[in-house]
Formats: C-alpha cells, sequence, structure tokens
C-alpha cells in the first residue's frame, strides 16, 4: 500500500510541474510587457524562471509595485513641483522599479508637505503683504485728501469715507476719482473765469471764487460762469462791430469819400451806429450805381459837365444831385446821339467820297518808294476798290510768284482797337511787306489819335481820317510815315520817291546816299541805283562829289 501510494504522489507532482510549466509562458509574456514599458525587471527575471508558483506571486506583487507608482505618478503630475527639482528627480527615479514603490510614495508623501508647506508661507506672506498694501493704499488715499485741502478745496463730502469699516479700495477709489473729476471740472470753470472777468462786478468774483473751492457747489458755479460769458461775449462782440465800423469808416475816408457825417458814429449806441453806417453804404450803394451810368456815357460829348458830376461821387451826402445831374446828362445824350446819328449819315458819305478819292490816286499812280527797299521799274501795280465803294487797297507786286511787296490800303472803321493794329504790324513783318493804313472815322477818340500819332513800326504806318474834324492823323515824325501820307491828303498829289527824298533832304534840299539809306531805309545798292536813274534823266545833279551830295534840279 505504502508503494502505490508514493508512485501516486510521484505522478501527481510530476502532473503538478506540468501544469505549472504550462503557465511559465505566460509569466514570461507578462515579464516582457513590463519590460518594454521601461520597467526595471531583473529580479522579476530570474523568478519567472525558478519555482512557477513562486513566480506568480513574485509577478503579482511587482504588479502591485506598478500600480502603486502609477497611482504615484498621478499624485506627483497633480502637484505644483516648480521649486523642487531634487525631490522631483529622486521620485522619477525610482518610478521605473515597482520594488522601489514603497520609497516613491515617502518621498511623495515628504514633497507633497514641502509643497503644502511652502504655500502656507505663500498664504501667509501674501497676507501680510496685502495688509501692507493696504496700509499703504489708504496712506495714499490720506495723503490725495490731505493734497486737495491744502489747495483749499473742501472736503467734507469725503468726512469718515476712509474710516468706515465699510469702505473698500473699489469704492474709496470710486469716490476719491468722482471728487477728483469735480475738482477737474472746478479747474476748467476757473480757466473759463478767467477769460471773462472784465465783465464781472467784485461782488460776483468773490462768490465765484468761494465756489471753486467747493466741489458741492459746481451746479451754480456753472451757472455763473455761463451768465459772465454771455455777457462777455456780448461785449466782445459789440467791440468787435464797433472795431468793424471804425474800419469801415477809415476805408471809406482812404478811398476818397467825404465821411463828415460818419465822425463819432461808432462810438454811440451800437444800433444808431449801424443805422448811420447802414444809411451811408446805401448812399455809397447809389453812387457807384450813377457811376456806371456816368461812365455809360460818352464823356467827350459833354467834359466839363461830366468831369463836374464825377468830382461828386466822392461825397454820399449829394446822391439827388448827382442823380439829377446824371439824368440831365443822359437826356442831353440822348439828344446829341439823335444829332451825331444824323451826322454819321452825312459822314458815311464823305467817307465812301474820301475813299473813292484815295482809289482815283491809286488809279493814277503808283508808288516807287518802299521803306524796305526800292521799287525797280519792273513792279507791277494793282489797285482795288470794294463794291460797296468803303474799301480800297493798291498792291505792289514784283519777282517770279508776284509777290505782295508794298499796300496802300483804305477803308472805313467804325472803330479801332491797339491789339489789331500791332496783329497788322505783325502779319506785315512776317510777309515782309511794308503797309500804309488808312483808318476812316467819323470821328477819333483822343486816346486813339495820341495813338496814331507816336505809332511807329517798320513794316506798318498808320493813318486815320476824322471825318468830322477834317483832319489826318499820322506820326509826322516818322519818314516813311509821313512821305506815305500824302496819299490821304485829298489836295496832295502823289511824288513817291522824290517826295520821299525831299522830305528827307535838308533846307537847301541837298540829300546824300548816307540820308537814303538811314532815313528811307535803302540798300546800298539802291540808292546807286536810284541816283544812277535820276541823274541820268537829269532830274538830279550832283553837287558835291567828295561828300557826295546830290540835289533835285527843279
Amino acid at each position: 500500500m505504502c508503494g502505490k501510494f508514493l508512485i501516486e504522489q510521484v505522478e501527481e507532482e510530476k502532473q503538478q510541474r506540468a501544469r505549472d510549466e504550462a503557465r511559465r509562458p505566460a509569466l514570461r509574456q507578462r515579464l516582457e510587457h513590463w519590460r518594454s514599458r521601461g520597467y526595471e525587471v531583473s529580479g522579476l527575471a530570474r523568478a519567472v524562471e525558478g519555482d512557477v508558483p513562486s513566480a506568480e506571486r513574485a509577478m503579482a506583487e511587482f504588479e502591485t509595485g506598478v500600480r502603486r507608482l502609477a497611482d504615484a505618478q498621478v499624485r506627483l503630475n497633480a502637484l505644483d513641483v516648480m521649486g523642487f527639482p531634487g525631490e522631483v528627480l529622486a521620485i522619477r527615479q525610482r518610478l521605473a522599479d515597482p520594488g522601489r514603490a514603497a520609497e516613491a510614495e515617502i518621498l511623495l508623501a515628504e514633497l507633497a508637505d514641502k509643497i503644502k508647506a511652502r504655500k502656507e508661507e505663500e498664504r501667509r506672506r501674501r497676507h501680510e503683504e496685502a495688509l501692507k498694501e493696504k496700509a499703504a493704499r489708504m496712506a495714499s488715499y490720506r495723503q490725495r485728501v490731505a493734497a486737495w485741502s491744502e489747495k483749499g478745496y473742501s472736503v467734507k463730502r469725503l468726512d469718515g469715507l476712509l474710516d468706515d469699516p465699510e469702505s473698500d479700495s473699489v469704492t474709496i477709489e470710486k469716490r476719491l476719482s468722482e471728487y477728483d473729476r469735480d475738482v477737474q471740472r472746478l479747474l476748467e470753470l476757473r480757466r473759463a473765469l478767467d477769460g471773462v472777468r472784465a465783465v464781472a462786478t467784485e461782488a460776483e468774483l468773490a462768490e465765484a471764487e468761494r465756489e471753486l473751492s467747493d466741489p458741492d457747489a459746481l451746479a451754480p458755479l456753472h451757472a455763473r460762469v455761463d451768465s459772465l460769458s454771455e455777457r462777455f461775449y456780448q461785449k466782445k462782440s459789440e467791440d468787435q462791430k464797433r472795431a468793424a465800423l471804425r474800419a469801415r469808416l477809415e476805408e471809406y475816408r482812404q478811398k476818397g469819400y467825404k465821411v463828415a457825417r460818419l465822425e463819432g458814429a461808432p462810438d454811440r449806441p451800437l444800433p444808431e451806429a449801424e443805422a448811420a453806417f447802414a444809411s451811408y453804404d446805401r448812399d455809397v450803394g447809389a453812387l457807384f450805381g450813377l457811376w456806371d451810368r456816368l461812365r455809360a456815357l460818352d464823356r467827350s460829348l459833354f467834359p466839363d459837365e461830366w468831369e463836374a458830376a464825377r468830382g461828386r461821387m466822392n461825397d454820399p451826402g449829394q446822391v439827388e444831385e448827382v442823380r439829377k445831374a446824371v439824368e440831365a446828362l443822359e437826356r442831353r445824350q440822348a439828344a446829341e446821339s439823335g444829332r451825331r446819328a444824323e451826322e454819321d449819315r452825312r459822314l458815311a458819305l464823305e467817307a465812301k467820297q474820301f475813299v473813292a478819292g484815295v482809289f482815283e490816286k491809286m488809279r493814277a499812280g503808283a508808288p516807287d518808294y518802299n521803306p524796305l527797299g526800292f521799287y525797280t521799274r519792273e513792279a507791277r501795280w494793282e489797285p482795288h476798290l470794294a463794291p460797296d465803294g468803303m474799301f480800297a487797297k493798291g498792291e505792289a507786286r514784283s519777282g517770279l510768284i508776284s509777290k505782295s511787296a508794298a499796300v496802300v490800303a483804305c477803308g472805313f472803321a467804325p472803330s479801332l482797337q491797339k491789339q489789331a493794329v500791332m496783329n497788322e504790324a505783325e502779319s506785315a513783318r512776317s510777309s515782309e511787306q511794308f503797309v500804309a493804313h488808312c483808318f476812316v472815322m467819323n470821328r477819333v477818340a483822343p486816346e486813339l489819335a495820341s495813338m496814331a500819332r507816336a505809332f511807329s513800326h517798320p513794316n506798318l504806318s498808320i493813318y486815320i481820317r476824322d471825318l468830322a474834324a477834317g483832319e489826318l492823323v499820322f506820326n509826322a515824325e516818322d519818314p516813311k510815315t509821313r512821305a506815305y501820307s500824302e496819299w490821304f491828303v485829298p489836295a496832295a498829289p502823289v511824288s513817291g520817291m522824290k517826295g520821299a527824298v525831299r522830305a528827307v533832304s535838308d533846307r537847301h534840299g541837298i540829300f546824300t546816299r548816307a540820308v537814303l539809306q538811314e532815313m528811307l531805309g535803302l540798300q546800298p545798292r539802291e540808292a546807286d541805283e536810284l541816283i544812277r536813274v535820276w541823274t541820268g534823266r537829269n532830274e538830279v545833279v550832283q553837287v558835291s562829289k567828295i561828300r557826295d551830295e546830290y540835289s533835285f534840279m527843279d
């Protein structure tokens, strides 16, 4: 029996070992799992290769340690470890070894105590700092209140504020900010008051000064300053208006107006002063209108009466007299205009007759003198008369292209502008022509006659035939203009080049080549040709060969 029992026991142990060996691979797999997670498994590896039940117990203890380390890791992550690098390092060195889980837990508990102690210390320090900050803040508040009080401001509104236990910083800051805002408004009102003090009474200023030190008196002070400002700007407006009136008075005086009626007006009550200037302005405006009417009249008709009316244009007190004078001149001009219209009809006929006479001269003879050069005998003279008989023109043409080198023109001109004359002169210059142009007019204004008498241009000579005066107006000091004037004098024959030479000869009738070149604009070869032709015809004789002097035979 004993033998059989022993055999069974051995068999059972063998089967048990087989079952244990069947569980070993699972243990090895779990070992590799933890190895791959980075845990220290050297001791567990030896246990896994030993007795399986012991290895399972060792594995269970190992995994319990892993869970404790995971819990420690969670607790460590939840702590504020700033400032404890050494303690954190010591704990993390043990978090990979489940066998040292107890050590990690002890170190973690110590670290938690240190962190708690630090927080307590920080809480205490913040509390102390808060107390100090509050004390400093309160001191600052008291200093601000004291500063306002020292500046003379009433701080009654702030009494008890700083000593009230219910007054927190927010409430105090709000109340002090409101007070400071009101103080700033007081300063603004003080600046506004400084600008209008000139119109305030002593009593008003004294009351305002009292209110300027009391932020609770803002409303009445504001109303007081507004009232003074209104008075100030009203006075300023009046002063500006008076200054403007004085400036207008001075302006009228400088413009030459008689201002006796305005003297002292700016110092009168303003409505009365403005009314006086308004009346004066109306009269000045009326004079402006009358001046426009006077300027529209022909001053040459009644020069004395016209000048008399203009002489009173600077006296607004004579508006009615000036109006009567202008109206009288308008009536007289209307009558004179009718008379002149009849005269113009008669003069128009004379203009046509005058142009016809000039045209007859053009048909009878041709000019042989051109200030731009002596005409050759081959020059062709072409006179023309307009169909209405009011314009005649003669053109001297020479050369292969039959260029017009000289023009004599005469025609009726209702009016004449200086710019038109200058344009004609420049046109003649660009065409290399000489033009003698006579403008026939009913009557010539003095300024137009002055222009004609002073006009001088190398390419243009102008003449104005004044039909009313029966006068030919031109620049008699210009030789070429004087030489060509005979075309427009009804009784004068056209002497041509001979007349031009006689005009520049001396009192004895003697001339030289130099005179012909200087006074008549002839070129040397043209002067030589002229003298050769005249001496060949026995029309001119040489007086002195040495002095190159010549004279006409007749």
